[in-house]
């Protein structure tokens, strides 16, 4: 090749290419490596040309393009041009030269004439045509600092090479392999990077250079090569068995420091004696009889001071085991813990009963589960770090980051590695006889999911059977998800997956990190769901930002917030969620996406037995279901299948739920909504408990429905489904229907249904009265009306005569109020609307009691509940029941009065009627109070208050918190004239406390 070094000759002894010459030759220009399989060898190349044998199709991949060269085995003789296809070398210095490729019977070398250097870690990647054009890197060659990658065919075996020797190979596919000395000497490159020492360190470089050389020349002298075979497998044993285990931190004894030194003498000697035979060795090549007889002597020199090391290393050994035993000092740091969690609450519990496991006499097994960022690592590392198991376990406790790693050999070999474990009778062997030898040894297995999700399964689930075969050993594993592995009998101690932190511990954990809050902190706290992650990360954006500043940030960028620094699955939220979606088992079961999708909308979850009739679009929902709570991107709470807020807010935003899941999803809850029509029936309770279940997920999809401008007939369905929502959160005052009714009347205002925008206005003033805002309510019922009657609808124009009737009752002169209440009983009896003529009787009732005008309203209250009775409406009977109860008591009937309201009482807790029930405790209350039962009067307020805090009705709850001082005036020795003023108080302020109340009437 012109201009370019000689080529290899070729051993026809051997049937291989070897070369004597090629490397001194342009020496200076380059250096290289080449790292065959799992036996790295090195390869000295002096000069641009680098004599590789390449199989079928070669492509230099470079930072910038590709460089691509085609050879097809012993077809090419000489020299010849090869041009390169697509090689867009961009920046990377190279002009895109005509590369030259030459062979020399079979073998082949590429070079780039007068070139620069290749770009730094620029790949070289090599493709056979038998291979389909896949890469099959398994040699790296290195050249300059440029990787190439070369692949390890049927027809490419390992490369032998030596710094005098280049790659040796036969195209046609029989090349030898290394035997005898080179055989140890291929087998001891691999253990050279093992056991560097930084005492034993620079001897350990010069017996790795003597050897390299001593290999060079064993190579070059076939017929006397017995004069360095015992040479050779000397220097071998030297380096990496001798002084590879010399101990990593340099605590060796004085006597070993002087055996090393005198050893570093020798290998000075053998170096000098071998500088001076590679000046004199030609081709063919002798060794002369002088420099046979120079190495036996150094060799039998070398023997006696590695055998005088040997002893002082034994002896050192021996003194020493009993104090210095190997402890995780002298592991690798890949084994060790990490660092105890500076912040970390709300884990005390499971932290204390993990140790607990961990110091009992008997090893534990323990699988901490839960959704990635929950705080399963913190956890166990907070474990690791108590003196006691640290005691316990004196050095020998491994922690293992299985991240990364794709199966159980990777484990096994990694943590092998990572001990410094010889194993000649195999690594798994090896492992389990080191801890069988311990006393109490615990390994842990952090993110053991990224290895146990794969094809690789059974196999890990036969290493930790291993495991737990060790009668000293204690296992733990931390893994996404909600399933344990197979194969081992876990703790029943620790078995529920890690759920969210507790207010408490994530309001402590933001102030330890962003230490400032607000008012909004809890508020805050609740978008985050307890999810330690983004907990932190927030709270690393809190020590700039308030957190009333950082809801409304969130508000718009979503979980992107949630991240800080290099993204990765520690520092990124939506990085960690794409983990758990990436995994194999979601990838297995597709349906498992569209659930959680579905899931992203609906803040109270479903019902497991329900997603095949919520989405029956999917088909084998329930496989999908348990891949969603394998991975932890869902969990089951009684029965319920869900996912924490930041997860949901992730998924909404990246993976909506799209047709026909959106319909099935929408059909599905407004059907759940118009069960609030049999309110008023034999079956309330049963609709009260599923829709307070499902509040929020019917709120959230009909919010979604009319945010996606519907038409007239699905906004007929929406509004039927809405009106009925709103009836039930004020009959079981839960929820806020307000937005969803705000929206509702905007959407069908402009489709232009005036009608049914006074529909909504109408369910609208209901509301408001709840929410004491009278006046806004009867704006809105004199719109709806305004509307009911130009459509001719007698019906509405009633109800908003009604609901007008009883806010002007609440007002001086109250008169007016009945007036209009009369006016709309009549239209109700005109049309035949016998509920609506009821419930006019029963709003005229209440406000004569109010105005003390008891005769009457225990008329008109008579006559609604018999009304009532009739078209068997049991809630409004309860209503009337309680009413006539506490005007009883205001007439000092009291045997009466308890009789009627807990008779109201016992239907409203049957029915779900929370609030209604709530002031039946506080009407039984005034009774006993009245009675001067104090014990009694303390336990009615005491159960009121508590149900109106449940339905955060805390003017309601402090009200009756009032009453406590007229509970407290109560003295059992007082006389009838003392009572008698307590029960006048208490029923003035009974009366008084009655005005908020008053909403029932709409």
């Amino acid at each position: 090749m012109e201009g370019g070094p000689r080529l290899p000759r070729r051993d026809r002894r051997r049937g291989k290419v070897v070369s004597s010459a090629w490397a001194r030759e342009g020496a200076g220009d380059r250096a290289g490596r080449v790292d065959c399989g799992a036996s790295p060898r090195t390869l000295q190349a002096t000069n641009a040309t680098v004599p590789v044998e390449l199989p079928g199709t070669c492509c230099i991949q470079t930072s910038s393009g590709q460089l691509c060269f085609r050879a097809w085995r012993n077809a090419l003789r000489g020299s010849q041009d090869v041009t390169d296809h697509d090689s867009p070398w961009g920046g990377s210095g190279l002009q895109s030269p005509t590369s030259r490729l030459s062979t020399n019977r079979g073998s082949i070398a590429f070079r780039i004439p007068n070139s620069p250097p290749l770009p730094c870690c620029s790949p070289i990647n090599c493709t056979h045509p038998s291979s389909g054009g896949r890469s099959n890197t398994l040699a790296l060659l290195q050249v300059d600092r440029a990787i190439a990658h070369v692949p390890r065919t049927s027809s490419c075996l390992p490369f032998a090479c030596s710094p005098t020797m280049e790659a040796t190979h036969q195209m046609s596919g029989s090349s030898l392999a290394p035997k005898g000395g080179l055989a140890s000497l291929s087998s001891a490159f691999q253990k050279l990077k093992l056991g560097a020492t930084s005492v034993a360190a620079p001897l350990k470089h010069k017996t790795e250079e003597i050897l390299l050389r001593v290999s060079g020349i064993y190579e070059m002298i076939q017929g006397q090569r017995e004069e360095y075979e015992g040479l050779t497998e000397q220097l071998i044993f030297l380096t990496t068995r001798v002084i590879g285990g010399a101990p990593n931190d340099g605590s060796i004894s004085e006597d070993m420091r002087h055996a090393l030194d005198v050893l570093q003498g020798i290998c000075n000697e053998i170096d000098a004696e071998l500088h001076k035979h590679l000046q004199t060795v030609g081709e063919p090549a002798v060794l002369p009889a002088h420099a046979a007889q120079g190495m036996k002597r150094l060799q039998k020199k070398l023997d006696k001071q590695s055998h005088h090391l040997t002893l002082v290393g034994t002896s050192d050994y021996m003194r020493d085991r009993g104090r210095c035993s190997m402890t995780i000092k002298g592991y690798n740091r890949r084994l060790r813990p990490p660092p105890k969690p500076a912040i970390f609450y709300g884990r005390d519990e499971i932290v204390q009963s993990i140790v607990d496991l961990l110091l009992k006499g008997d090893t534990c097994r323990i699988a901490l589960l839960g959704p990635g960022g929950i705080g399963k690592t913190s956890t166990v590392a907070t474990v690791l770090h108590d003196t006691r198991v640290e005691e316990r376990f004196q050095g020998h406790l491994f922690f293992f980051s299985c991240e990364g790693i794709i199966s159980a050999s990777g484990i096994i070999l990694a943590v092998a590695g990572a001990l410094a474990l010889q194993h000649g009778n195999g690594v798994r062997e090896a492992l389990i006889d080191f801890c069988a030898s311990c006393k109490h040894v615990l390994l842990v297995l952090d993110n053991l999911e990224t290895v146990w999700d794969s094809d690789d399964q059974a196999q890990v689930e036969e290493f930790l059977a291993d495991c737990v075969s060790i009668p000293t050993m204690s296992l733990i594993v931390t893994m996404r998800g909600a399933v344990r592995p197979g194969g081992v009998d876990w703790n029943d101690a620790i078995l529920d997956p890690l759920g969210p932190l507790s207010l408490e511990a994530a309001r402590s954990m933001w102030i330890r990190i962003a230490k400032k809050s607000d008012s909004r902190l809890d508020e805050l706290l609740q978008l985050l769901d307890g999810l330690p992650l983004a907990i932190n990360l927030m709270a690393h954006h809190g020590q700039s930002m308030t957190p009333t500043e950082l809801i409304e940030a969130y508000d718009q960028e979503h979980t992107s917030m949630l991240s800080r620094g290099k993204p990765s699955r520690l520092t990124s939220l939506e990085i960690s969620i794409e983990l758990s979606l990436s995994s194999p088992t979601l990838q297995r079961e597709p349906s498992a996406r569209t659930i959680l999708s579905a899931l992203s909308i609906l803040p109270n979850g479903i019902l497991r037995t329900e997603v095949g009739r919520m989405l029956p679009c999917i088909s084998g929902s329930g496989r999908a279901v348990r891949a969603l709570m394998q991975v932890g991107l869902a969990h089951d709470t009684a029965g319920r299948l869900s996912a924490l807020a930041p997860i949901r807010d992730f998924i909404h935003e990246r993976y909506p739920p799209v047709e026909p899941c959106f319909t099935e999803l929408r059909d599905y809850f407004a059907r759940l909504a118009n069960f609030a029509e049999d309110l008023k029936t034999a079956t309330a309770k049963k609709v009260v408990d599923t829709l307070r279940a499902e509040y929020g997920n019917v709120n959230a999809v009909l919010l979604r429905s009319w945010c996606a401008s519907p038409g007239p007939d699905i906004a007929k369905l929406l509004l039927r489904a809405t009106t009925n929502l709103a009836s039930f959160s004020l009959t079981a005052a839960y929820g806020d229907s307000i937005p969803l009714l705000t929206i509702s009347m905007m959407v069908l205002t402009q489709l232009g249904d005036t009608e049914g925008a006074a529909d909504g206005a109408m369910a609208m003033a209901k509301c408001l009265c709840m929410l004491n805002r009278y006046d806004d309510a009867f704006e809105k019922l004199q719109d709806a009306k305004v509307t009911y009657v130009a459509m001719g609808n007698r019906v509405g124009a009633a109800h908003c005569t009604k609901g007008m009737g009883t806010l002007l009752g609440r007002k001086s002169p109250y008169v007016q109020g009945i007036a209009k209440l009369e006016d709309a009983q009549a239209m109700y009896k005109a049309i035949g609307h016998w509920e609506g003529v009821a419930d006019c009787s029963w709003s005229m009732g209440e406000i004569l009691r109010t105005h003390h005008r008891y005769g009457e309203a225990m008329e008109k209250l008579e006559d609604a509940k018999a009304m009532y009775e009739a078209i068997a409406n049991p809630l409004g009977v309860a209503n009337c029941a309680m009413s006539i109860g506490d005007t009883l008591r205001r007439r000092n009937h009291h045997d009466e009065a308890t009789e009627k309201i807990e008779q109201a009482r016992v239907t409203f807790e049957a029915i779900g009627a929370r609030y209604s029930e709530a002031w039946c405790f506080r009407y039984l209350a005034l009774v006993f109070i009245d009675q001067g039962q104090k014990a009694e009067a303390e336990t009615m307020v005491e159960r009121a208050v508590n149900l109106f805090l449940e339905i955060k009705r805390q003017d309601e709850a402090d009200s009756c918190r009032a009453l406590l001082s007229e509970v407290h005036a109560i003295d059992g020795s007082t006389g009838p004239e003392v009572a008698g003023s307590v029960g006048a108080s208490s029923t003035s302020i009974a009366e008084a406390a009655r005005e908020g109340a008053e909403w029932r009437a709409c």
